[in-house]
């Protein structure tokens, strides 16, 4: 019989006892060639302040990027055809000026970002970031992935927008112990399908949040109503997240670009975006 490592580590995950004892565990036995650069891309982040933000709350906003490195990604994106709705056998380019929403699909995502991409390997080998990661893991941390994507209205088969189950509050289980860094690469604001994040719910899971790993708006606006942190943002502005936190995208009625970095203790393959 074949023992699914992944599945095994998504149990132990939610299990309070068990997490930390497991997480102690890996982080001893964990080993990481992902070797960080000499030189930052962020020279002003404040690694302390981050850090404790992080520990926290399950986030914080504090990270940004240069113009030049902006400027770098999105030139990635103009030159590399998007894999419509995450099928990498159907592409399209995706134009950087015109906010027309291509006639299929809803979601357009770039492959071997990290590969082919100088600016994205210099954010996942940034020094400030790779410390950032190691003391919130506890060791040294893998780079499992980068991702980049538009996300447009979800439209029915009438062109009319509407409503999709792929938007709702839901908590990450990518392993035992994780840490993402997202930038909005235009501007977002309400229209553009801010990130919305539950704060303080990532360190243990009671009763009713290991049986409910998703949530209804209402419900959580009921039980974590003073927790729940919109975060709208210019194009380069970023924040690092445990999302292990209850989190979701909201709805966007105009199109937003997304870059999204991950680490964590182990790493089972499902996030880095290679062809």
């Amino acid at each position: 019989m074949t023992i699914n490592k992944f599945q095994i580590i998504r149990k132990i995950a939610v299990i309070n006892i068990l997490r930390p004892i497991a997480i102690k565990f890996y982080s001893l036995t964990s080993k990481s060639n992902h070797q960080p650069y000499e030189d930052t891309v962020f020279p002003q982040l404040d690694v302390t302040k981050e850090l404790k933000e992080i520990k926290e709350n399950g986030y914080s906003i504090g990270i940004g990027l240069s113009e030049d490195i902006l400027q770098e990604v999105l030139t990635f994106c103009e030159e590399n055809e998007a894999c419509i709705d995450r099928d990498r056998n159907d592409r399209i380019k995706i134009s950087m000026t015109d906010d027309t929403q291509p006639s299929k699909g809803t979601v357009y995502s770039y492959t071997n970002t990290y590969k082919n991409c100088e600016a994205v390997r210099k954010i996942a080998h940034d020094p400030k970031v790779l410390e950032i990661a190691k003391k919130y893991l506890g060791c040294e941390p893998k780079f499992i992935g980068s991702q980049i994507w538009w996300s447009y209205p979800h439209l029915d088969e009438s062109g009319k927008q509407t409503k999709t189950p792929l938007y709702g509050y839901h908590y990450d289980i990518d392993d035992l112990k994780f840490l993402k860094v997202f930038f909005y690469l235009n501007d977002v604001d309400e229209d553009r399908g801010p990130h919305v994040i539950i704060g303080n719910t990532h360190k243990k899971k009671n009763y009713f949040e290991i049986r409910n790993r998703r949530l209804a708006d209402d419900v959580a606006q009921e039980k974590y109503g003073n927790q729940i942190k919109v975060i709208k943002g210019k194009a380069g502005e970023g924040f690092f997240e445990d999302t292990f936190c209850y989190h979701k995208g909201t709805h966007p009625n105009k199109r937003r670009l997304l870059l999204q970095f991950e680490f964590a203790i182990n790493d089972f393959g499902h996030q880095n975006d290679d062809n």
